[in-house]
Order: structure tokens, then sequence, then C-alpha cells
């Protein structure tokens, strides 16, 4: 159960900061040291492999 528990929560987590990453601008970013590709691409991973 516990284990369940803690990849529904990754899930969530992943899923949250890809969320965040595709409101980001070009500035911000860079800011964090991704590329506007790097993040498109980290978006669009598949919430159910990556």
């Amino acid at each position: 159960m516990r284990r369940c528990l803690m990849g529904i929560r990754l899930y969530l987590n992943k899923r949250r900061e890809r969320l965040t990453l595709s409101c980001l601008s070009d500035d911000e970013l860079r800011d964090i040291g991704l590329t506007p590709s790097e993040a498109r691409t980290e978006v669009n991973k598949s919430w159910f492999w990556g």
C-alpha cells in the first residue's frame, strides 16, 4: 500500500512540475537553466512512462 501511495505522490509531483514549466516564459526558463525546447520536451513526456 505504501509503495502505491509513493507512486501516486511521485506522479502528482511530476505533473505539477510539468504544468509549472508550461507556464514559464523564455526568460524564466533561462533563469533555471532550461531552453524552451528542453521545457517542451519535458512537458510533453508521457504521463504514464515519464
